[in-house]
């Protein structure tokens, strides 16, 4: 059985160059995600991920 896990971005969400969401992810509302980013996981609205296995650095 193959399970497939979707990807939701929310609205006015900016993506960087070179940035990867990954299967599972969920990244809230007027987030920004860095150029090289390689985002897995729950984000929540109106903050900057950035990283290589992306984290919040900081709200909005």
């Amino acid at each position: 059985m193959r399970v497939q896990l979707k990807v939701y971005i929310g609205e006015n969400v900016w993506l960087g160059s070179n940035s990867f969401i990954l299967p599972g992810t969920i990244i809230g509302a007027n987030s920004i995600v860095a150029a090289g980013a390689i985002v897995k996981g729950i984000f929540p609205e109106n903050v900057i991920i950035s990283g290589n296995l992306a984290t919040i650095q900081r709200k909005i």
